[in-house]
This record gives structure tokens, C-alpha cells and sequence, in this order.
């Protein structure tokens, strides 16, 4: 699996998903998340769970999410 890639959405708003653009249902989910208060973050993932286990899923978001934890 390639490596996800992060977007901002808004004010500490990210989204994790495949490819250099998050899909639209991605964005518009995370626009009804809004606003995020003080001291928060919102993280959206869209990741496809086929034959991939949870624990498969949170390592390959694992770095994404350290990215975002010093934002």
C-alpha cells in the first residue's frame, strides 16, 4: 500500500487518503465536522479496508498522524 497523503481541510482539520487530491465525499464529511475547538484536531481517513487488517490500517497511517500530532 502506498503512503497516504494529508491534507488540511480547514482550521486543524485533516484529511489521510490516496493520491495528491481527497475524494469529494472525503471533504464534504469533514466540512460537517466543523468547527473544531480549541485544543482539538479532526482527522478523516478514507482508506479502503479489503483484505487489510485494523492493525495493517493503523500502521499505515501511523505516520501521517505523527505528522499531524506536532501541528
Amino acid at each position: 500500500m502506498s503512503s497516504p497523503t494529508v491534507s488540511r481541510a480547514g482550521d486543524r482539520i485533516h484529511l489521510v487518503h490516496h493520491g495528491n487530491r481527497p475524494p469529494h465525499w472525503l471533504t464534504e464529511l469533514a466540512g460537517r465536522l466543523s468547527p473544531v475547538r480549541p485544543g482539538e484536531a479532526v482527522v478523516v481517513v478514507g482508506a479502503p479496508l479489503h483484505e487489510d487488517s485494523a492493525e495493517a490500517l493503523c500502521a499505515w497511517l501511523a505516520p501521517s498522524l505523527d505528522s499531524v500530532a506536532d501541528a
